[in-house]
């Protein structure tokens, strides 16, 4: 799987369920400073650490199971992206400052009830908040393009088609690299109308075969163009690493 990580992305329920737990162990030790218990979070592989508790760091969740099983986190279909849940306003407490600490949050004084907060992605200050976005969902983008110790801002995930250089496109969630367009593109909007895939299984209509144009994921694509098994190879027509899901698919080669 592009992109993978081994030790640090998890792709089993099971492996899921036992980090998780590596994760929770840090709250139940002898009593320390929330700065101590942020930097042991940090210490244990795919953990993190967010209003002060330590937990699974969604991000790191390859698939929908792992996703699925893990408290917090929601797989997101579109992007298949696995990304922190939104937050249950309603189940807060009716103090307006615990309502307030989450910037997903507000509390309606007229109602006397915590509700989700209307914001807009450039209003998420931290690069923490804006990796939690559900809805609208956002990415942090960093000034310059650094790694971090620069700054940088909240954007939203429908900016994709800005970004010029495939390595920023990548590291923003719901944008792709297409080989095929040579442009960075929304997975959401190629999704609206081609099927996604991640292998020809995935694709129900007969003579179509998974392009993986994006990398580890691509759509379904039509065999009638490709007029023979030696086209598969041809990466300005199928990107390279398809070229066997394009012989399977279209010409039922082994």
């Amino acid at each position: 799987m592009e992109g993978y990580v081994p030790g640090l992305d998890v792709v089993t329920a099971a492996d899921a369920l036992a980090r998780q737990l590596e994760c929770a162990a840090v709250m139940t030790t002898e009593e320390i400073s929330d700065a101590e218990r942020s930097e042991s979070c940090a210490a244990i592989a795919g953990c993190d650490f967010w209003g002060g508790a330590c937990g699974m760091d969604c991000g790191r969740l390859a698939t929908a199971e792992a996703c699925g099983a893990s408290d917090g986190c929601a797989w997101d279909e579109t992007h298949r992206h696995c990304g922190w849940a939104a937050p249950a306003c309603a189940a807060s407490s009716g103090a307006p400052e615990h309502c307030d600490s989450s910037a997903f949050c507000q509390y309606d004084a007229g109602a006397r009830a915590c509700v989700d907060a209307t914001y807009a992605c450039e209003d998420l200050g931290d690069a923490a908040s804006c990796a939690r976005s559900a809805a609208p969902q956002c990415a942090w983008k960093e000034e310059g393009g650094g790694s971090g110790s620069g700054g940088g801002a909240c954007a939203d995930l429908r900016q994709c088609e800005t970004i010029k250089l495939p390595r920023d496109c990548a590291a923003h969630r719901g944008c792709a690299f297409s080989q095929s367009g040579g442009a960075c593109v929304s997975l959401s909007v190629v999704a609206e109308d081609k099927p996604m895939c991640v292998a020809n299984e995935d694709c129900a209509v007969a003579d179509t075969f998974c392009n993986l144009d994006f990398g580890n994921v691509g759509y379904c694509q039509n065999c009638l163009p490709i007029e023979g098994a030696e086209v598969c190879d041809d990466v300005t027509r199928v990107a390279g690493v398809a070229a066997g899901m394009c012989k399977r698919g279209c010409f039922g080669a082994a």
